[in-house]
């Protein structure tokens, strides 16, 4: 009789897992087109698979609320959830083939959105290399005071940045914002002012400068009433990139890192590339390519 009475109810267990399985399938189209969308579900499981239990246990818990009746019933509660013991597993077993099926039912929608994502939100088209300072080689991470200089002097001028940035939930945000830079202190360190466009906000200042005793540059930047943020870059010759990568006390919490990378496409075009950590787990990325306003 048990077998008989379970059998009979095993096309609603499946049908109550479906409402919990499929849904890193369908998070994903709601950050439509930002990839991954070509079975973009699956690899959201792959990568986080503990979310497949987190949304199991917060179905279930919201069969259990009514069953329970309040808190304090603590039989009906533990009794709610043997009852829904099932139901989470099932949605836990069935979850990774459904939502495979799902991305493959929309396959003819999320191959072409992922494609045109991309068009729109490359890099700038590869460009003559700027010619490389005639200042003689250097070791890497050591500069001459006349690289340095044409190091900076090459960022001297108006920039309109236009990228996005994207946070680790929720769809990426579009960005455009307008900067002058000129020499502080000649041929040793720059100022910039910057105005945000898209999304508003405060004006901001920055500034570059070569440590030539230690061999890096020193970046700092200052928005609103907001702490002064330091980095410490490296710069690479070979692909006029600065990197810095590290925490920023006062600003991140002590278990968050970042990284920046400033390269040089050509000698109109750069690209900024900023990525905040938590625990080694990306965060937050904003990408911005800038052009010389001409």
């Amino acid at each position: 009789m048990l077998i008989v009475k379970t059998t009979k109810a095993l096309p609603l267990l499946l049908c109550l897992a479906v409402l919990t399985s499929g849904c890193s399938s369908i998070s994903r189209l709601q950050e439509f087109p930002e990839p991954p969308q070509i079975f973009g579900g699956t690899r959201q499981n792959i990568r986080e698979p503990g979310d497949v239990l987190e949304r199991s246990f917060e179905f279930a818990s919201g069969i259990v609320g009514p069953i329970s009746g309040s808190a304090e019933n603590y039989g009906a509660l533990a009794a709610g959830m043997l009852v829904m013991f099932p139901f989470v597993f099932t949605a836990i077993i069935v979850e990774t083939p459904l939502t495979l099926a799902a991305d493959v039912v929309v396959l003819p929608v999320t191959i072409p959105a992922e494609l045109f994502w991309s068009s729109q939100n490359e890099g700038p088209p590869d460009e003559p290399e700027a010619p490389v300072p005639e200042s003689g080689k250097t070791e890497p991470g050591k500069l001459s005071a006349k690289q340095a200089e044409e190091i900076l002097a090459a960022q001297i001028g108006k920039w309109e940045y236009t990228g996005h940035f994207q946070p680790a939930k929720g769809p990426p945000q579009k960005t455009r914002f307008l900067s002058e830079v000129s020499w502080k202190e000649k041929g040793k360190s720059t100022q910039a002012s910057e105005l945000q466009i898209v999304p508003p906000g405060e004006p901001s200042a920055s500034g570059r400068e070569y440590d030539a005793a230690r061999g890096i540059f020193i970046l700092r930047h200052t928005q609103g009433n907001e702490p002064e943020k330091v980095a410490e870059e490296r710069y690479d010759p070979a692909t006029r990139t600065f990197r810095s990568k590290g925490g920023l006390p006062g600003i991140l919490p002590e278990n968050w890192t970042a990284e920046t990378a400033w390269q040089q496409i050509d000698k109109d075009t750069w690209k900024w590339t900023l990525k905040i950590f938590e625990n080694d787990r990306l965060n937050f990325t904003s990408e911005q390519v800038a052009r010389r306003v001409k």
